[in-house]
């Protein structure tokens, strides 16, 4: 993705195949890339770091194109076979290295049901269709409330891999047909950027999950397009033309960095034309950049960004599981220190990379039937390591457990569980093998939704909720349909902060915010209580919130200070056990928080691991725990002790 296509040195073998090195280029490269790294990372001074990404597509559409243009120009004709070639020379190594890497993480580092998905992603990454696989999922770039995938960021890996199967085509096509590239050329591909950002409008929900039209090929290759057009360009217009295009370049660098630092991910604009403006304005940044002479050539052109520009593909494709390897919940750092920590280990993995495994083969250290038998070899025990991690990572079947005097398996204990996030991570790691008590649960909790409607409020700012949380009533009642012996009800993460209702803003430990949450809550149990399971309302576990990007929901801000605070948390065990006490059907209320957190403070590691990978949500180990604690107690409620 972030590889360069005219680099000191010259990037391919022959005069038609390499562009003049352009310092500034490597300059912006090295922006671009410390800005994603700094969102990946939590800096809350740049929140939209993410579009770092979107000024390489601009980037990479530009030098590929030019390298297109010119060669059919000198050459009178476009080689595919050696185009893909030198790409894959210059891409696929590194990526190669990185995911036996990632292999070996998910082997070591990751949970059974982690290392499975795993191995699933690898194989997309090795093939570059990592954004349709995670499309496909339903896997979102923006809400992570599982352990963070290790391969997440080679969405844009595959994008631009398939950009560079299928662009050089085009060109070839379009070239071949008109004998040269002509303005009308340059006219489709302006209206093929325009068709891509429109439809990435039409398919936007605004309050949703925008990790579709994030994702997607279709949607986000705007970006390519207009690097591409900005070619074009260059090529068709006057000099004079585009040294004017090119004084809009300051202006341009000052849209950058404010769309950067003043928009999140969240933010509708991006995804209703935002991106469009914003590849447009660092269009004109390269226009500027490629300029004999000029400020923001001798800016970008610095040796300390020259540097890093020389190393941004690497840095790419490590920073990301570095920031969780050395994550907060690990190493204990706080997020200012962690931060400079994996920002210097990428560093140096990337200039490892560079320089024993990138440059000797961009160069031509290896090349003839040794760059072929080095590169199949890497593929195959690439693609074995994934094999291996997925089948030696899959759990043995759970057998049925053993049914008290002799029953069936209609004795099993049926359990279902509602709630938030936090409900859903203690469902979704129950392990029947681990108890005595015969018992099936079925898993309601809905990531990112609380009890209530409209917009959460939290450090001043507002959070609209998610539109798929907005029936979350009806969702309760389809889960209890089927009659569950008992319901888990486990709320709280969201309803620590204050919510704004029609314009009226109810704040914690108000009353007219408990009165809120009872009447709300009620709903949703007036909607189980018909099935005549027994209802059980967990307290919440104590949280302990990791400052920083995986931390937070949807890109924006996660309520560390609200959920961190036990006056807060204490404030909504009190409203659920007087709206327990206040019901006229029977309901029981279990001290959850009391079993995990003695003296108020999270229990120390359980089982060899922590309580809350996160600080909010049960890790494998936590659940483990929990289920050992509550199991027993639904036995009893349901009249099935032994």
């Amino acid at each position: 993705m972030l590889a360069s296509a005219g680099s000191r040195g010259g990037f391919y073998s022959g005069v038609h195949r390499s562009l003049p090195y352009q310092p500034a280029l490597d300059g912006l490269r090295a922006i671009a890339v410390l800005a994603v790294i700094f969102y990946h990372g939590g800096a809350p001074w740049l929140p939209g770091g993410f579009l770092g990404v979107d000024v390489f597509f601009v980037l990479s559409g530009y030098l590929i194109t030019t390298l297109l243009v010119r060669e059919k120009v000198e050459t009178g004709g476009i080689d595919l076979v050696a185009f893909w070639g030198r790409r894959l020379r210059r891409l696929f190594p590194a990526l190669l290295t990185l995911l036996l890497g990632v292999a070996v993480y998910g082997a070591v580092l990751l949970t059974p049901v982690e290392a499975v998905r795993l191995a699933g992603e690898g194989f997309a990454a090795l093939f570059y269709v990592s954004n349709w696989h995670f499309i496909v999922r339903g896997t979102s770039y923006f809400e992570q409330f599982q352990a963070p995938s290790p391969l997440l960021h080679t969405w844009s890996l595959a994008i631009e891999e398939q950009w560079y199967l299928l662009w050089p085509l085009i060109v070839w096509a379009a070239c071949a047909r008109s004998g040269g590239v002509t303005r009308r050329f340059l006219a489709g591909v302006v209206l093929a950027a325009g068709a891509s950002a429109l439809w990435m409008g039409a398919l936007f929900e605004a309050g949703g999950d925008p990790s579709r039209v994030y994702y997607g090929t279709d949607t986000h290759s705007q970006g390519l397009l207009i690097g591409s057009a900005l070619a074009l360009a260059a090529a068709q217009l006057p000099a004079r033309v585009f040294a004017m295009l090119a004084r809009l370049g300051i202006g341009g660098a000052g849209a950058v960095v404010a769309a950067m630092a003043l928009t999140n991910d969240r933010s509708g604009w991006i995804y209703q034309g935002g991106l469009a403006g914003f590849s447009v304005a660092t269009a004109t940044v390269i226009a500027a950049a490629v300029q004999p002479e000029g400020l923001l050539r001798r800016v970008l052109s610095v040796r300390p960004l020259r540097g890093l520009g020389a190393i941004s593909y690497g840095m790419y494709l490590w920073h990301w599981p570095v920031l969780l390897v050395l994550g907060p919940e690990r190493l204990g750092l706080n997020d200012g220190v962690l931060l400079a920590a994996a920002l210097a280990v990428t560093i140096l993995m990337a200039a490892a990379s560079y320089r024993w495994i990138e440059a000797p083969i961009r160069f031509g250290a290896l090349s003839g039937w040794r760059i072929r038998v080095l590169g199949a070899g890497m593929i195959a025990a690439t693609a074995s390591c994934f094999l291996l991690l997925g089948q030696t990572a899959r759990l043995p079947p759970v057998p049925a457990p053993a049914v008290p005097n002799g029953g069936t398996g209609d004795d099993l204990l049926q359990v279902v569980v509602l709630g938030d996030s936090v409900a859903w991570s203690l469902a979704s790691e129950f392990r029947a093998e681990e108890h005595d008590i015969p018992m099936h649960v079925r898993n309601g909790g809905r990531m990112g939704c609380g009890v209530g409607a409209g917009t959460m409020v939290y450090r001043e700012v507002e959070r609209p909720m998610l539109r798929r949380c907005a029936d979350w009533p009806g969702a309760w009642e389809r889960f209890v349909a089927r009659g569950p012996d008992v319901v888990v009800i486990l709320i709280g993460a969201w309803e620590v902060v204050d919510r704004l209702v029609d314009g009226t803003r109810y704040r914690v430990f108000s009353d007219d915010y408990a009165r809120y949450l009872k009447k709300t809550l009620g709903a949703g149990i007036d909607a189980v209580a018909v099935t005549g399971a027994e209802i059980v309302l967990l307290t919440t576990p104590c949280f302990n919130q990791q400052w920083g990007r995986t931390a937070a929901v949807g890109g924006m801000p996660a309520p560390q200070a609200e959920r961190n605070d036990p006056a807060r948390v204490g404030w909504v065990h009190e409203v659920l056990r007087e709206f327990a006490a206040e019901r006229p059907t029977p309901l029981t209320v279990l001290d959850l928080h009391g079993a995990t957190c003695p003296n108020g403070r999270t229990s120390a590691p359980i089982d060899g691991g922590p309580l809350q990978h996160d600080g909010v949500h049960f890790s494998p180990e936590g659940a483990t725990h929990v289920w050992r604690w509550l199991a027993p107690q639904l036995q009893a409620l349901a009249g099935r002790s032994q």
